[in-house]
Protein backbone atom coordinates (compact mmCIF):
# COMPACT_ATOMS: atom_id res chain seq x y z
CA UNK A 1 0.00 0.00 0.00
CA UNK A 2 1.62 3.46 -0.89
CA UNK A 3 0.27 7.05 0.74
CA UNK A 4 -0.60 10.05 -2.35
CA UNK A 5 3.43 10.65 -2.02
CA UNK A 6 4.37 6.64 -2.90
CA UNK A 7 5.40 6.39 0.83
CA UNK A 8 5.09 2.64 1.61
CA UNK A 9 2.08 2.24 4.34
CA UNK A 10 2.45 -0.35 7.28
CA UNK A 11 -0.55 -2.86 6.96
CA UNK A 12 -1.53 -6.34 7.84
CA UNK A 13 -2.69 -8.33 5.08
CA UNK A 14 -5.26 -11.90 5.27
CA UNK A 15 -5.73 -14.07 2.30
CA UNK A 16 -8.45 -16.86 2.34
CA UNK A 17 -6.92 -20.31 2.71
CA UNK A 18 -3.11 -18.47 2.67
CA UNK A 19 -3.40 -17.48 -0.71
CA UNK A 20 -2.58 -14.16 -2.55
CA UNK A 21 -6.09 -14.41 -3.34
CA UNK A 22 -9.22 -13.01 -1.84
CA UNK A 23 -7.53 -10.97 0.44
CA UNK A 24 -8.28 -7.93 2.66
CA UNK A 25 -5.87 -5.27 3.78
CA UNK A 26 -6.15 -3.38 6.86
CA UNK A 27 -3.75 -0.35 7.93
CA UNK A 28 -4.57 2.65 9.97
CA UNK A 29 -5.62 6.09 8.31
CA UNK A 30 -6.07 9.38 9.80
CA UNK A 31 -8.76 11.35 8.26
CA UNK A 32 -10.12 15.02 8.62
CA UNK A 33 -13.57 15.56 7.86
CA UNK A 34 -14.48 16.17 4.43
CA UNK A 35 -11.09 15.05 3.36
CA UNK A 36 -10.18 12.64 0.22
CA UNK A 37 -6.99 10.57 0.75
CA UNK A 38 -5.55 8.20 -1.96
CA UNK A 39 -3.79 5.46 -1.60
CA UNK A 40 -2.68 2.95 -4.56
CA UNK A 41 -2.13 -1.18 -4.23
CA UNK A 42 1.48 -3.07 -5.75
CA UNK A 43 2.00 -6.02 -6.22
CA UNK A 44 4.94 -7.51 -5.50
CA UNK A 45 6.62 -10.67 -6.60
CA UNK A 46 6.90 -11.68 -2.71
CA UNK A 47 4.00 -12.27 -0.49
CA UNK A 48 3.77 -10.89 2.51
CA UNK A 49 0.02 -12.09 4.01
CA UNK A 50 -0.06 -12.86 7.43
CA UNK A 51 0.21 -16.27 7.37
CA UNK A 52 -2.77 -18.61 9.42
CA UNK A 53 -1.73 -20.41 12.59
CA UNK A 54 -4.11 -23.33 12.47
CA UNK A 55 -6.03 -23.81 15.22
CA UNK A 56 -4.49 -21.60 17.28
CA UNK A 57 -7.18 -19.43 19.10
CA UNK A 58 -5.04 -16.82 21.48
CA UNK A 59 -4.60 -13.73 20.09
CA UNK A 60 -4.02 -10.33 21.61
CA UNK A 61 -4.96 -7.08 20.34
CA UNK A 62 -4.42 -3.54 21.74
CA UNK A 63 -4.51 -4.34 25.49
CA UNK A 64 -7.40 -6.85 24.74
CA UNK A 65 -7.49 -11.01 24.76
CA UNK A 66 -9.38 -12.96 22.73
CA UNK A 67 -9.13 -16.90 23.08
CA UNK A 68 -11.14 -20.03 21.62
CA UNK A 69 -11.76 -22.31 24.80
CA UNK A 70 -13.83 -24.91 23.26
CA UNK A 71 -15.20 -25.32 19.22
CA UNK A 72 -18.14 -27.90 19.20
CA UNK A 73 -21.44 -27.43 17.80
CA UNK A 74 -20.84 -24.05 19.32
CA UNK A 75 -17.91 -21.95 19.69
CA UNK A 76 -16.78 -20.27 23.34
CA UNK A 77 -14.56 -17.27 23.47
CA UNK A 78 -13.04 -15.69 26.17
CA UNK A 79 -12.09 -11.53 25.81
CA UNK A 80 -10.69 -9.91 28.41
CA UNK A 81 -9.13 -6.85 28.94
CA UNK A 82 -5.97 -6.19 30.51
CA UNK A 83 -6.15 -6.29 34.51
CA UNK A 84 -9.92 -7.86 34.04
CA UNK A 85 -11.77 -10.89 34.52
CA UNK A 86 -12.59 -12.64 31.19
CA UNK A 87 -16.10 -12.17 29.72
CA UNK A 88 -17.07 -15.40 28.21
CA UNK A 89 -19.10 -15.26 24.81
CA UNK A 90 -20.96 -18.27 23.14
CA UNK A 91 -22.00 -18.28 19.49
CA UNK A 92 -24.24 -20.42 18.40
CA UNK A 93 -26.29 -20.40 14.84
CA UNK A 94 -29.81 -22.57 15.46
CA UNK A 95 -32.96 -22.04 13.59
CA UNK A 96 -36.72 -23.65 14.03
CA UNK A 97 -38.52 -26.00 11.67
CA UNK A 98 -41.85 -24.46 10.37
CA UNK A 99 -44.68 -25.71 10.18
CA UNK A 100 -44.26 -26.13 6.57
CA UNK A 101 -41.73 -28.15 6.51
CA UNK A 102 -43.17 -31.17 4.99
CA UNK A 103 -43.90 -28.83 1.93
CA UNK A 104 -40.76 -27.30 2.10
CA UNK A 105 -40.43 -24.12 4.22
CA UNK A 106 -42.09 -21.95 1.48
CA UNK A 107 -41.92 -18.71 3.94
CA UNK A 108 -38.66 -17.86 2.50
CA UNK A 109 -36.15 -15.94 4.87
CA UNK A 110 -39.26 -15.91 7.34
CA UNK A 111 -40.58 -18.77 9.45
CA UNK A 112 -43.35 -17.50 10.87
CA UNK A 113 -44.23 -20.18 13.66
CA UNK A 114 -42.79 -23.39 14.74
CA UNK A 115 -43.94 -26.95 13.78
CA UNK A 116 -44.97 -27.58 17.84
CA UNK A 117 -45.47 -24.95 20.26
CA UNK A 118 -42.57 -26.61 22.44
CA UNK A 119 -40.54 -26.71 19.37
CA UNK A 120 -36.87 -26.32 20.55
CA UNK A 121 -34.19 -25.15 17.98
CA UNK A 122 -31.50 -27.04 15.66
CA UNK A 123 -27.96 -26.13 15.23
CA UNK A 124 -27.71 -24.75 11.64
CA UNK A 125 -24.12 -24.99 11.74
CA UNK A 126 -20.93 -26.68 13.39
CA UNK A 127 -17.68 -25.24 13.37
CA UNK A 128 -15.13 -27.34 12.54
CA UNK A 129 -11.54 -25.89 12.28
CA UNK A 130 -10.41 -21.99 12.50
CA UNK A 131 -7.76 -20.18 11.39
CA UNK A 132 -5.75 -16.81 13.79
CA UNK A 133 -3.80 -14.51 12.22
CA UNK A 134 -1.81 -11.82 14.13
CA UNK A 135 -0.40 -8.92 13.06
CA UNK A 136 0.65 -5.32 13.84
CA UNK A 137 -3.00 -3.51 13.24
CA UNK A 138 -5.67 -6.43 13.44
CA UNK A 139 -6.01 -9.76 15.20
CA UNK A 140 -8.54 -12.30 13.64
CA UNK A 141 -9.87 -15.29 14.19
CA UNK A 142 -11.62 -17.55 11.09
CA UNK A 143 -13.84 -20.07 12.09
CA UNK A 144 -15.11 -22.67 9.19
CA UNK A 145 -18.12 -24.29 9.43
CA UNK A 146 -20.47 -26.55 7.65
CA UNK A 147 -23.21 -24.24 6.82
CA UNK A 148 -20.89 -20.80 7.11
CA UNK A 149 -17.84 -19.63 7.99
CA UNK A 150 -17.41 -16.74 10.63
CA UNK A 151 -14.62 -13.87 11.47
CA UNK A 152 -13.94 -12.44 14.85
CA UNK A 153 -11.59 -9.51 14.35
CA UNK A 154 -9.97 -7.28 16.72
CA UNK A 155 -7.58 -4.27 15.77
CA UNK A 156 -5.04 -1.86 17.50
CA UNK A 157 -7.11 1.36 17.48
CA UNK A 158 -10.70 0.13 19.47
CA UNK A 159 -12.04 -1.60 22.50
CA UNK A 160 -14.63 -3.78 20.37
CA UNK A 161 -14.68 -6.69 18.44
CA UNK A 162 -16.19 -7.19 14.70
CA UNK A 163 -18.17 -10.15 13.95
CA UNK A 164 -18.67 -10.97 10.11
CA UNK A 165 -20.71 -14.21 9.61
CA UNK A 166 -20.56 -15.22 5.77
CA UNK A 167 -23.34 -18.07 4.65
CA UNK A 168 -21.69 -20.85 2.20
Amino acid sequence: VLDADMNVVESDIICKADTDRDCIIHFPVEAATFSVQMFTLRKTKTSNHLKASRNSGLLKFNDMTMEITDIQDSVRLEISKDGSDPEGVLMEYKYYKSFQEDEGQKSGAYIFRPAQPDEKPENFNGFTTYDGFQGKFISQLRLYGDEMDTSITGNAFTDFVDIQTYVK
